[in-house]
């Protein structure tokens, strides 16, 4: 299935579905395909974590999980977005400022 998010694993991922990124995963989604706005599922789920963070903290833990997923499965953090580089480098923009992802993600760039 494919969306404006990409595919059912990018949608799941930016909207903060983390059983729903578990059970896809279980069954073999590709987290290597790319497509939608975000064009990774771990970029989508950093984009969105910035975004909620700011005004639901208690949220934030959901979509840390999901990059933590995403990154146990494999899904590379070097792959360049058109609009935000790799992941690494969009949790650096000054609008973003993610600390805690930037840290998982070093340790999978090593």
């Amino acid at each position: 299935m494919t969306s404006r998010f990409g595919t059912t694993l990018h949608a799941a991922a930016c909207n903060g579905f983390l059983s729903i990124v578990e059970l896809l995963l279980e069954n073999s989604a590709n987290v290597k395909l790319r497509g939608g706005e975000y064009e990774t599922p771990l970029i989508a789920a950093i984009i969105s974590m910035a975004r909620i963070s700011s005004y639901r903290s208690y949220d934030f833990e959901r979509w840390e999980k999901i990059v933590q997923v995403l990154l146990v499965k494999g899904v590379d953090v070097n792959v360049r977005s058109e609009k935000l580089d790799t992941a690494l480098e969009a949790t650096s923009k000054d609008e973003i400022m993610l600390y805690k992802p930037k840290k998982l993600l070093m340790l999978y760039t090593m």
